[in-house]
């Protein structure tokens, strides 16, 4: 039972965050993305200013690229994919950076005069992404089976709904789990380390609304799950009757992502045939599209995608790992 509540508390936690990025798109306010990455010794911070809530990078907006001594100022030539063309505003030469998935510098080709500088130097070819590629697990690696103990780490980040802004988070916090595992959020940094699940909370695979799929099949029906919450101490000033959370979680104009880790204690696969709901009014309606998920024996990631159309939210489930998922603490 504490699974489903956690699952259908996810679900209309995105829901919601769907219609609010799809109500407000036309009033977004500048977002900062930043991207992160060390090379000999060296740490090297790119924030790059948008002029919209677009959550990807394009020409016109502005950067800032920063190491411990220097700093180079300027604005966005072009972007395409993983490749960001440069323009620092004391040169007419530009310089590109490429980026991962998860907010990481891979490396630069060109060169740039720093700000206050004459002489050209050159940016490494190979820089290592900060947080490492698929930042979901210890192997940096962004397959959705997670083995049989789970690591998360990444910055924290804090959404401001009204202009549409992201913020870093940056203070210390306790986390605290139901299903066992120990980490801490500190200077705004997940580290949370997770193995198998206390024997309370592996329940019964129960968490699929009947009013949202049909013909739900589990292959293994002595299979047990357990789904991670992670909650956070809260501070004095935070109001009592709401609680602190930390998800994944991921938007643009139309589309929102959120994922949710499941530890399953032998392999099973579910599916079920999804279906569409109108409500009160006889328009919104949620359509939801037909589920096959092949879990491993473990921990795995399930990702919800939900997409916008008119007044229909679709919504899919999906065993993935997407790399550009932010973590985010939200009230709830």
């Amino acid at each position: 039972m504490k699974n489903k509540i956690r699952i259908l508390g996810i679900i209309a936690l995105v829901a919601v965050i769907a219609f609010t990025f799809a109500v407000c798109s036309g009033d977004k306010g500048p977002s900062v993305l930043t991207y992160r990455g060390t090379s000999s010794g060296e740490n090297y911070t790119l924030k790059i200013t948008e002029n919209t809530g677009r959550y990807t990078p394009k020409g016109g907006d502005t950067y800032v690229l920063e190491t411990s001594s220097k700093r180079s100022t300027g604005t966005v030539s072009s972007a395409s994919g993983s490749s960001i063309v440069l323009k620092p505003n004391n040169s007419d030469e530009t310089f590109t950076v490429s980026v991962d998935g998860s907010s990481g510098i891979t490396g630069f080709t060109g060169s740039l005069k720093w700000d206050g500088e004459d002489t050209p130097v050159s940016l490494p070819t190979t820089v290592t992404p900060t947080p490492p590629s698929g930042g979901g697990n210890s192997s940096g690696s962004s397959s959705a089976y997670l083995g049989q103990t789970l690591t998360l780490t990444g910055q924290v980040w804090r959404y401001n709904s009204d202009n549409g802004t992201w913020t870093e988070y940056t203070e210390n916090r306790v986390i605290q789990s139901d299903c066992g595992g120990s980490g801490a959020i500190t200077n705004g940094q997940l580290n949370f380390t997770i193995g198998t699940p206390s024997s309370s909370e592996l329940e019964s695979i129960n968490f699929f609304n009947d009013e949202d799929y049909t013909n739900i099949s589990i292959s293994n029906s002595n299979a047990k799950c357990a789904v991670l919450s992670l909650t956070l101490e809260k501070l004095a000033n935070e109001p009592a009757m709401v609680s602190v959370y930390i998800d994944k979680m991921w938007e643009d104009n139309d589309e929102s992502l959120m994922a949710f880790y499941l530890y399953v204690d032998r392999d099973v696969t579910i599916t079920g045939k999804g279906i569409k709901n109108y409500g009160n009014d006889g328009v919104y309606s949620l359509t939801t599209t037909d589920i096959n998920l092949s879990f491993k024996a473990g921990w795995n990631v399930v990702c919800q995608n939900y997409n916008v159309n008119n007044n229909e939210l679709i919504r899919s489930m999906s065993i993935k790992n997407p790399s550009n998922l932010r973590w985010v603490l939200y009230y709830m």
